[in-house]
């Protein structure tokens, strides 16, 4: 990481310096690991997702916030009806993919924190993408240049990727607020963590309801607006 030049992506979106090529870049650094060619890793499972990257706490947060069982169980029970016929389709990942882990430096992309690298379904990392984009937006009080750069970042993926990951990109947001909402019953050292709990799952609510009202066999075009219309993380 010492030899990396230029700034992230995320400083130059903070100062409003991002452009369309940017996103493009982007989006092809993202195209290129997942058409990386390797197979020979186990893929990451729903149960070890929920293991490492939810702390195992799914259970005892269930206990702690009685109401919010029945929505945990349900987004969960949806994760796991459609990972066995998706296991085939699982490429590489980054795991953790947002605007801060690329350096732009005079054109070139340098992609950081690998640490997380593992087999999953890709549209995890498409969802990354969403969450933090449409979060920087509604941090900033300006959704619509936000949403349009996230508009140029799909458009560019999915005309390289199969246009199938993008159905499964709302239930990937839902299965990353659930994380964020693990990670803050774990802590417990924000000021109001009890309703920052609720509102991750609120919003890993609201991206449930995206992916189940998606129409089969609709356009590339209205799968994309249903990846946008995700909520974002502030």
């Amino acid at each position: 990481m010492e030899e990396v030049g230029g700034q992230s992506l995320k400083r130059l979106l903070d100062d409003r310096q991002a452009r369309a090529v940017d996103l493009r870049g982007f989006a092809e650094v993202l195209v290129k690991l997942h058409r990386f060619p390797f197979h020979d890793a186990v893929p990451c499972t729903l149960d070890q997702h929920l293991a490492e990257r939810c702390r195992g706490l799914l259970g005892p947060l269930a206990q702690a916030f009685p109401d919010l069982a029945a929505p945990i169980a349900r987004i969960v029970t949806t994760a796991r009806e459609i990972e066995g016929e998706l296991l085939p389709t699982y490429t590489l990942t980054h795991g953790d993919y947002h605007p801060g882990q690329v350096h732009v430096d005079a054109g070139r992309l340098w992609l950081l924190d690998l640490d997380l690298l593992q087999r999953r379904d890709p549209a995890y990392d498409v969802a990354m993408v969403v969450v933090r984009l449409n979060g920087l937006g509604t941090k900033r009080d300006a959704a619509e240049p936000y949403r349009e750069l996230l508009k140029v970042f799909l458009e560019t993926y999915f005309a390289s990727m199969d246009s199938s990951i993008a159905d499964r990109v709302p239930l990937n947001a839902a299965l990353i607020f659930l994380k964020r909402a693990c990670k803050r019953f774990c802590y417990k050292d924000e000021d109001g963590w009890l309703s920052l709990v609720r509102f991750q799952v609120r919003k890993a609510m609201e991206c449930l309801a995206v992916h189940e009202s998606q129409r089969a066999k609709r356009a590339l075009s209205d799968a994309l607006e249903q990846c946008t219309a995700c909520p974002g993380a502030v």
